[in-house]
Parts: structure tokens; sequence; C-alpha cells
């Protein structure tokens, strides 16, 4: 395994810190800044929700709230697929294979027990492993 470079550490580390110090900065001396200048305090707050709005123009064309049924999302997912492969009472290990595990429970999300995994080694002995490519016999 190659060893990261202490440049993309930092980065990571500090992506985080950036908006919070930001946000943190902001709250302590917006009120402050609110009362010496009022001015600036009221420009402040309009700026930031002319932002606001901006960004949800423009997101907006990105995301379409709907209302969906379990089905219609598993649908989706293509979780339905391994509906008619599982057996009822039987619990399944599903590996790697978010965010779909949920889905895979059944129509009434109660047919079948599903045991959501990263890696098939974190599945209990004797279960059958569940991936993207169908079922799989079970680790010993």
């Amino acid at each position: 395994m190659r060893a990261r470079s202490s440049t993309a550490v930092l980065n990571d580390v500090a992506d985080p810190f950036i908006p919070l110090t930001l946000a943190a900065t902001i709250g302590m001396l917006f009120p402050e800044i609110r009362t010496r200048f009022p001015w600036v305090g009221l420009s402040f707050l309009v700026l930031v929700l002319a932002m606001f709005g901006y960004m949800v123009s423009e997101n907006s064309t990105y995301y379409q709230v709907t209302s969906k049924g379990w089905i219609e999302a598993a649908t989706y997912w293509n979780a339905t697929q391994f509906w008619t492969k599982f057996q009822i009472g039987q619990a399944y290990c599903a590996v790697n294979m978010q965010p779909i595990g949920i889905l895979l429970t059944g129509p009434t999300m109660s047919e079948y027990t599903i045991i959501d995994r990263s890696k098939a080694s974190l599945c209990p002995a004797g279960i059958p492993i569940v991936t993207y490519n169908g079922i799989q016999a079970p680790l010993p």
C-alpha cells in the first residue's frame, strides 16, 4: 500500500475546518458588527440570502422532489431482481451493495432478512452472500 503524502493528509484534515472556522468567526463577530455598523450587518444578511437563493436556483435543475413508494424505489435501484431469487425466512448477507441493502428486504420490508456488510469476511458464517453479480455460497 502506497503511503499518502503529507500534503494530501493535511488537505483532508483542513477541508472541513475551513467552512467551520469561517462560520464560527462570523458567529462571534456578527453581533458586534451588527451593533456598531447596522448597515454592514444588514448588507451581510442580504448577501447571504442572495447567495443561498442563487445556490437553490442553480441546483434546482438537478433535484426533483417526487413522492416514491417502496416498490418504486426498489425498482429504480434494481433491487427487485433479487426478490425472486430469495427465500422467505432465509437471511442473506449483502456485500458492498450500498445504498440498496435495505431495499432487498422485500416488497413489504419484512420478507427477507438482510445483513449489510462492506466485505464478505464480515458476514456471519453459513449465510448466503449477495452481491450485484448474484447470490453466492455462504462462507464456511
